[in-house]
């Protein structure tokens, strides 16, 4: 072979070998596999702790000052009420919430359709009542996942007396009919 021929070749090959097109693949290029930079972390679930009741002790998270058991996730939230689910069957919360709630004396959790409603209940903390919640367990996907909802009380019937506060009261010898033809309502009875 030619000298010449020889690193015309060489040079043709080094050419070849640097555009993009004729790169070997880098490792985040190839299929079925990614950098580490691209893959999303996965936190290790957490491991249900139980007391030595055997009942699920409560996470950090008190909505409304009302425990949560470890292993729900917030799902929902809205000014006065806070929803949770998360692979836990639902006799494992009910059992949790029969500890973990105080409900007035001579009541006990109420069963509608597929949720069990804890109505009236306060957390029980020492020393302080807690403020009145309720909480409804609803079973999903056959029994296999749970649903918690805890609606705060007070915050709602608070918000009920506000609204009748909004409503003028009206004096019977002040009342206008509010169209044509409309009757004064003691003519009406």
């Amino acid at each position: 072979m030619n000298p010449h021929a020889r690193t015309l070749a060489c040079i043709t090959l080094a050419a070849l070998l640097t555009t993009p097109s004729c790169k070997k693949p880098e490792p985040r290029q190839q299929a079925g596999t990614h950098a580490p930079s691209q893959t999303k972390k996965v936190r290790p679930p957490k491991t249900p702790i139980y007391d030595s009741e055997g009942i699920r002790l409560p996470q950090e998270a008190l909505p409304f000052g009302t425990p949560i058991p470890v292993g729900l996730t917030e799902s929902a939230t809205g000014r006065t009420w806070a929803r949770y689910s998360g692979p836990i069957k639902p006799d494992e919360i009910i059992d949790f919430y029969r500890k973990y709630l105080t409900l007035p004396e001579g009541t006990a959790p109420h069963e509608v359709g597929s949720s069990t409603r804890f109505i009236d209940a306060r957390p029980k903390q020492p020393g302080n009542p807690g403020r009145p919640v309720e909480v409804r367990v609803v079973s999903e996907q056959r029994g296999t996942r749970s649903g918690v909802v805890i609606f705060d009380m007070s915050a709602i019937n608070k918000a009920k007396e506000t609204d009748w506060e909004k409503v003028p009261l009206v004096d019977p010898r002040e009342w206008k009919p509010s169209k044509p033809g409309e009757k004064v309502p003691s003519d009406l009875l």
